[in-house]
């Protein structure tokens, strides 16, 4: 089994993979760039939950979303003490991939939302829009911004 304390979070994300696993990314708590895997109960087996890897970078508040290539983007977020710009790509989900640092956001931005749009050319596409700071009472941000990459090359 999986020891309890890695559980122990909030403000984390969830994302739902190409397989029908449940992944768990980032939040505030005990291990927080650990991110865990719940695989739901089949016919054959009962549900479970295990450790996959450590992201690089220490993020709640963030955004997880699918891309076609079937990597996991994880967008922006909190560290605790200040917005995050950083983009971190999760390859593959397949045999839990690797984590690799991809550019910066034009603004930093917490609790926003992201969105896959619909592949077009080759293209895969995510909208990041608004978000706040949860460390300061600042106003929402009134920004969009679009992450993009050719699905033929490296989606970093």
């Amino acid at each position: 089994g999986i020891e309890t304390n890695f559980l122990k979070r909030w403000n984390h994300a969830a994302t739902l993979d190409d397989s029908g696993n449940v992944l768990i990314s980032g939040g505030f708590g005990t291990s927080p760039t650990m991110m865990l895997k719940y695989t739901p109960a089949t016919a054959a087996a009962a549900g479970a939950l295990s450790k996959v890897q450590n992201m690089n970078i220490i993020r709640s508040g963030h955004t997880s979303t699918l891309i076609n290539t079937g990597g996991i983007l994880f967008i922006g977020g909190n560290s605790g003490s200040s917005k995050l710009s950083k983009i971190e790509l999760l390859e593959s989900t397949a045999s839990n991939g690797t984590f690799a640092v991809g550019k910066d956001l034009n603004s930093p931005r917490s609790s926003h939302i992201s969105v896959l749009l619909p592949s077009t050319f080759g293209l895969s596409s995510v909208l990041i829009m608004g978000g706040a700071d949860l460390a300061t009472p600042t106003p929402a941000k009134m920004s969009t911004e679009i992450w993009t990459c050719d699905l033929s090359l490296n989606c970093k």
